[in-house]
């Protein structure tokens, strides 16, 4: 008889599971080794116990995983994704559901794309489809910014500026950014893919390599567009001011983004799932952004435990 066991994820363990994770994911987040364990690595040290990754081992095989965490935008709630053989999720649910279950979560919840295969799962486990979002990626060899250059000088002569702001600037233009996010804030959300910055070290990047670009009108910050770059780049949130919209300045802080990112030799940039409504879904597709299948946030509320 084949033993099947679930445990919690060794080192040597990485090879096998960043392989079913690259796989699960269409190859679309690919992950070496190295790079999911300093995740892992700087998860424990963000969360402590609270962030966890365990794995199901088959006759020796490693053949599913799950990995959790509580997004600290997201109180009592935890984060949980799955990858590797659909036939094992529920051993690894029930696994996660009694390893977060003395923190008392009032929810859980789980991001995927419509096209892969924990959505059966998650919907036969009680999870709601409560969000939908669409990401978006653009191969930067086939971006010209050429073309948006006679937007560029006419907003120029009309007195408006693009500036790049490192993690370590200004505070003080950080801190214009975020009241300028307060002003614009109550627009289309989802909260796991365009979280609500609940102060300002938490709008203000905490990685040294993400960088803000945001374009000013004589004196004033009026739009800004944040850049979150790892293993990947992603345009990660954008706003302008109410007043300056249809102006075009979304269009001219994405293709100056899109400058910066191919000067420093990124191959393609995305979206980060943060394509909420019609004028982003415009912005992208004049840029020539190719749509991704549609990212579902399933959720599930859990009842109040008795003290």
């Amino acid at each position: 008889m084949i033993q099947t066991v679930v445990r919690p994820l060794e080192q040597a363990d990485y090879s096998q599971v960043s392989a079913l994770q690259n796989a699960h994911y269409l190859n679309h987040f690919d992950q070496t080794p190295q790079q999911m364990s300093e995740t892992d690595a700087r998860a424990r040290e963000k969360y402590g116990p609270r962030a966890g990754h365990a794995v199901l081992e088959q006759g020796g095989e490693i053949v599913a995983g799950l990995s959790f965490y509580p997004p600290t935008e997201l109180k009592g709630v935890f984060r949980f994704q799955l990858c590797g053989d659909p036939a094992h999720y529920s051993a690894l649910y029930l696994d996660f559901l009694a390893r977060v279950a003395p923190y008392q979560p009032r929810a859980i919840t789980s991001v995927v794309r419509e096209d892969m295969q924990d959505m059966p799962f998650l919907a036969h486990a009680g999870l709601v489809n409560r969000y939908q979002s669409w990401g978006a990626h653009l191969e930067l060899a086939n971006f010209d910014s050429e073309r948006f250059r006679p937007l560029e000088e006419k907003l120029f002569l009309e007195g408006y500026e693009v500036n790049s702001l490192e993690a370590k600037g200004s505070e003080r233009v950080w801190k214009d950014l975020y009241t300028l996010y307060l002003e614009t804030r109550g627009g289309p959300y989802n909260p796991t893919t365009t979280p609500p910055f609940t102060d300002f070290e938490a709008f203000r990047p905490s990685n040294p390599t993400d960088r803000a670009l945001y374009v000013t009108a004589p004196g004033k910050v009026v739009g800004y567009a944040l850049l979150g770059i790892s293993n990947e780049v992603q345009i990660e949130h954008m706003a302008v001011h109410p007043a300056q919209r249809g102006k075009g300045l979304g269009i001219l802080l994405a293709v100056k983004a899109l400058e910066w990112v191919k000067a420093q030799d990124w191959k393609e940039a995305g979206m980060g799932g943060n394509v909420l409504d019609l004028a982003m879904l415009r912005v992208v597709q004049k840029l020539g952004f190719a749509l991704e299948p549609m990212w579902c946030t399933w959720w599930l509320e859990l009842p109040a435990r008795s003290s």
